[in-house]
């Protein structure tokens, strides 16, 4: 368990540091902040993709489908990032998630980007704390920003991306199979931390996302403030 040494009195740290920005090589990497799955929750998403690439075979549709280990949502996509800022985040990472005490999610019915009648992308459903979500995410955008890093994205849209399309080929079909699908409910699960993720393209496993910090979430905000 690490120390980080402030101000009054010491603060425990209890991030998990999976690999130092400084182990690997490379100037800059391509990172992003997001929320882990529990395995109970990435198994009912795992069998609702199941459901639904069976679905697709009777569909002309072509599709790259998201393998289960890379289920996620994303808070914040960084994009390109220099070592010493992912270093910076890292170190920050976890009085940004103390902040936020605790966290409800849920996720329920499947969607597209940007729309059926033209979908490029496949995700399933957000809801649950959204207002709470939204503090813990502008927390984390702050910190970002204190370490120099721009925001790519303003808007959010709370997903687990499930498939993403090769071409509009299918689709219209697959849409029109996929309807019943629409009133899935995965159920609620706890928010127990953030992570932050470099995305790691292969030859072999195609991307590869390695959590190089997880930060679990705090006491909460000082209503006194």
């Amino acid at each position: 368990m690490k120390q980080v040494h402030e101000e009054g009195p010491p603060k425990t740290d209890e991030s998990e540091v999976f690999c130092s920005p400084r182990e690997t090589a490379g100037s800059a990497k391509r990172v992003f902040l997001a929320i882990d799955l529990p395995e109970e929750m990435r198994n009912k998403v795992a069998d609702l993709s199941v459901r639904l690439q069976k679905a697709a075979h009777f569909t002309p549709l072509r599709a790259n489908w998201v393998p289960p280990a890379n289920f996620h949502i994303t808070l914040h996509f960084l994009g390109p990032v220099p070592r010493d800022r992912i270093e910076r985040i890292c170190d920050g990472l976890g009085n940004a998630t103390s902040l936020t005490s605790s966290l409800r999610l849920s996720l329920a019915r499947i969607g597209y980007f940007p729309d059926e009648k033209a979908p490029k992308v496949l995700w399933a459903g957000l809801g649950g704390e959204f207002r709470t979500l939204l503090g813990l995410r502008n927390d984390l955008g702050r910190l970002v920003e204190s370490c120099g890093v721009s925001l790519q994205h303003q808007n959010f849209h709370g997903h687990v991306t499930l498939a993403r399309f090769k071409s509009l080929r299918g689709t219209g079909a697959f849409v029109k199979t996929a309807t019943s699908y629409g009133a899935w409910k995965g159920g609620e699960f706890d928010v127990e931390g953030v992570t932050l993720f470099e995305s790691v393209f292969t030859s072999e496993d195609g991307v590869q996302y390695l959590p190089l910090r997880r930060s679990p979430l705090g006491s909460g905000r000082d209503s006194t403030g």
